[in-house]
C-alpha cells in the first residue's frame, strides 16, 4: 500500500487514476490531483473542451464518494486533496 499519490497526467483519464489509486492507498492515505479547476472552464455553462468536461464530472464524482474525504484548494489551476477512509 501506498501513503500519497499525485496525479498531474491525462485529464480525461483522472478518473480511472483516482480508482487505481484508491485501490493502492492505505486507509488514510492521500492523493492529489493537480488542474482540477482547468483555468475556470469547469465551471463554463457549456464547456467544449473535452479536458474541462472530464473534470468536472470528476470533481462531481468525488463529491458523492463516501470513500473519501475531500479538499479542493483554489490554488493554482486547482488542487484536489482526498484522503482515503
Amino acid at each position: 500500500t501506498f501513503d500519497f499519490a499525485f496525479v498531474d497526467a491525462d485529464k480525461v483519464s483522472y478518473q480511472a487514476y483516482y480508482e487505481a489509486a484508491l485501490e493502492l492507498l492505505r486507509p488514510g492515505g492521500t492523493v492529489a490531483f493537480d488542474n482540477v479547476l482547468w483555468s475556470g472552464l469547469v465551471v463554463a455553462e457549456h464547456p467544449a473542451d473535452p479536458d474541462a468536461v472530464a473534470l468536472r464530472a470528476f470533481n462531481e464524482s468525488l463529491h458523492f464518494d463516501e470513500h473519501i474525504d475531500l479538499s479542493l484548494l483554489p490554488y493554482g489551476d486547482g488542487l484536489t486533496i482526498a484522503v482515503k477512509r
